[in-house]
């Protein structure tokens, strides 16, 4: 009986999967204080948000301190908000619940702009330094 030849393709499919589900085993983030909703799958990233954004925040992070101090901002669901942030240090933001997320370089200031939907409440915090920059509550 001649032996099975395993197609290149097949092979190649086969460790993108592998791949797929490893990434996804390690996306996971938060905290054991994260009582934010459950994080939407990996396969569902935000659609790009062109509209004016009904609420700005401004918010930046200098050695080590969060400025202006952590705070709960408050929005109803649907509404566009953006994220206005510096950090004096490369740090990702990230709103927990919501597919958002932002990559920041030193000293370069970034904008993150989404629909605010779920309703819910939401840590929006920096990952590599683990801040809580303030908490979205996203009302009915």
């Amino acid at each position: 009986m001649p032996a099975r030849t395993v197609r290149p393709a097949r092979r190649a499919f086969a460790g993108a999967v592998a791949l797929a589900l490893a990434l996804t085993a390690l996306a996971g983030c938060g905290s054991a204080g994260d009582t934010s909703a459950a994080e939407p799958a990996a396969d569902q990233p935000a659609a790009a948000v062109t509209a004016e954004p009904s609420k700005v925040v401004t918010v930046s992070v200098q050695d080590g301190k969060v400025v202006p101090e952590p705070t709960t901002v408050t929005v109803k669901t649907g509404d566009v908000v953006r994220i206005d942030a510096t950090s004096d240090q490369e740090d990702t933001v990230h709103v927990h619940g919501i597919d958002a997320e932002l990559s920041l370089d030193p000293d370069v200031p970034g904008q993150l702009t989404f629909v605010a939907k779920p309703s819910g409440s939401y840590e929006v915090e920096t990952h590599e330094s683990g801040l809580l920059l303030f908490r979205l509550d996203v009302t009915d």
